[in-house]
This record gives C-alpha cells, sequence and structure tokens, in this order.
C-alpha cells in the first residue's frame, strides 16, 4: 500500500492545529504593526519573518487559517448536500425528470472548475 498519503495529512494535521491554537493564542498580535521591523527574515523573534508593515507572518497565518477552513468545509458540505438531493432525486424519478436532472449535470462536467470558481466569486 502507498503511503504518500501520509506526508499531506501530517501537513493538514499541523495545519488544522496551529488555526486552533491560533483562535487563543498567537506568539505576536497579528494585527499590530511596527514598521521599523518591517520585512525582517525569519528568526527565533519572527518564525516567519515580517510583512512590510511589521507584522509577524506566522500569526496572521495562525489566525488567518480559521477562516479560510470554514469557507473550505462551508463549500465541501453545500456541495456534498446538494449532489445527494440532485442524485438522490435523479435516482428516484425515473424517466424524463432523471434525464433533464443527469444533463444538467453534464452540462456542469463540461465546464472547467477554474473558470466555475471564477463565476461563483
Amino acid at each position: 500500500m502507498r503511503k504518500s498519503w501520509l506526508k499531506g495529512s501530517l501537513l493538514v494535521a499541523i495545519m488544522v492545529l496551529l488555526t486552533a491554537v491560533g483562535f487563543f493564542y498567537t506568539p505576536h498580535p497579528p494585527n499590530e504593526m511596527n514598521i521599523q521591523q518591517g520585512l525582517q527574515p525569519p528568526s527565533s523573534k519572527h518564525l516567519l519573518g515580517t510583512d512590510n508593515f511589521g507584522r509577524d507572518i506566522f500569526s496572521r497565518i495562525m489566525v488567518g487559517g480559521r477562516p479560510a477552513f470554514q469557507a473550505g468545509m462551508t463549500a465541501v458540505l453545500l456541495g456534498l448536500t446538494l449532489g445527494t438531493i440532485w442524485g438522490a432525486a435523479a435516482g428516484y424519478f425515473r424517466g424524463w425528470l432523471e434525464e433533464i436532472l443527469m444533463r444538467m449535470a453534464d452540462g456542469l462536467y463540461s465546464l472547467p472548475s477554474v473558470l466555475m470558481a471564477l463565476l461563483a466569486v
């Protein structure tokens, strides 16, 4: 059995853990600006360095990961719910409704996913 999933799973677990901890604790205030410390390289004080306004990048990632995960989970749950309802309706109601729903699904599959993402935004 291939174990290529292990590295990706570990990375996702670390990111989830960091964003969960970031809800309660960050090494530096994520929005505190210090222009004199702008664009600092990674160091023991700032693990990922600072941006051009002197804000700690690691703290900002910890705080900003939560809304990103929430948006991703919302999109997945919405797609799962709508897809299940759509598929159940197509499977239960045979005949013309099934044909219409399946042709609509085929039309959605024919569009590139990047274009769909741009249209959704």
